[in-house]
């Protein structure tokens, strides 16, 4: 039989574990509050562009005991942003690793492309030899990761180590034809110049009579003549066909290659679609007002 003095300290100490659980219950509950408000703050500053958001995502992801996906997704986009692949790569598998949700091939994608772009901006800061191509993925990692900005000095580089390679002009043309539009037009024509029988380059230049120009005779000759040189097989030149047959007003033939778009896109540019059922819902819906 239990002492009235054993009960005692029996009762004692279940009052002390239930304090020390309240306690830690308490703890876990700040803590986790105070992760939620500093992402809340990196968020916040990361949108204005403010230095500050790096140190509230350290400090979130450290209220959390290092385990907070969320943050750790956030801070690799921050840190990919300002071109920090390796460290963006590092917080990226962290997000990985921790994620409650089945890893997209999306998610996977942009691992490879973090570790590859780590790979190419060490190579071209310590001066390494990097192939055109090496140099050109760099420059599309830089625009995808940071600012059209940033890529603009690496495809100045790319175009300036390779002059006649119509690759690296239309890549260079493509970032800055907003901002210098005669420059863009001449290095599009050029590079054309160098590979005229190149799909591509005649979309780039139909995009830019297009949306630069304001052109949609003029990049409708482009566009159909990526279609030519593809054997009917590049879709972007069809969605680009169909911008320019809707801004003319040809409804029908408009309609006719945004449905051949869909046929024929590649998965890649699914996320595209919502945009072109869109131009197909207006036009269907304009042809039926009297």
């Amino acid at each position: 039989m239990l002492t009235k003095r054993t009960l005692t300290k029996l009762h004692t100490g279940i009052l002390l574990v239930g304090f020390c659980l309240h306690s830690v219950s308490v703890t876990a509950q700040s803590n986790a509050s105070s992760a939620k408000q500093h992402l809340e703050r990196a968020l916040s500053y990361s949108a204005a562009k403010d230095p500050r958001a790096e140190e509230e995502y350290k400090e979130a992801i450290a209220a959390r005991g290092g385990v907070f996906p969320e943050a750790w997704e956030a801070y690799s986009t921050y840190l990919a942003y300002a071109l920090r692949f390796e460290e963006a790569a590092a917080a990226w598998r962290k997000y990985l690793k921790q994620t409650k949700t089945k890893v997209s091939s999306i998610e996977l994608e942009r691992r490879k492309r973090l570790d590859r772009g780590t790979l190419l901006r060490s190579r071209y800061d310590d001066r390494q030899s990097m192939s055109l191509e090496e140099m050109l993925e760099l420059t599309e990692l830089v625009d995808g990761f940071g600012s059209t900005q940033d890529a603009v000095p690496y495809a100045e580089r790319v175009a300036e180590l390779y002059p006649q390679s119509g690759e690296a002009l239309v890549a260079l043309a493509k970032l800055i034809q907003n901002g210098q539009r005669d420059r863009a037009l001449d290095l599009l024509n050029r590079g054309i110049s160098y590979e005229p029988n190149k799909p591509s380059f005649y979309v780039a230049r139909g995009n830019y009579f297009f949306w630069v120009q304001g052109n949609p005779r003029t990049a409708e000759v482009d566009f159909r003549k990526a279609i030519e040189l593809s054997g009917g097989t590049n879709a972007s030149a069809w969605a680009g066909l169909g911008d320019s047959l809707a801004r003319i007003g040809r409804r029908d033939e408009a309609l006719a290659a945004y449905r051949h778009y869909l046929s024929i896109r590649p998965k890649s540019a699914a996320h595209y679609d919502g945009e072109i059922r869109k131009s197909i819902e207006l036009l269907e819906n304009n042809s039926s007002k009297p």
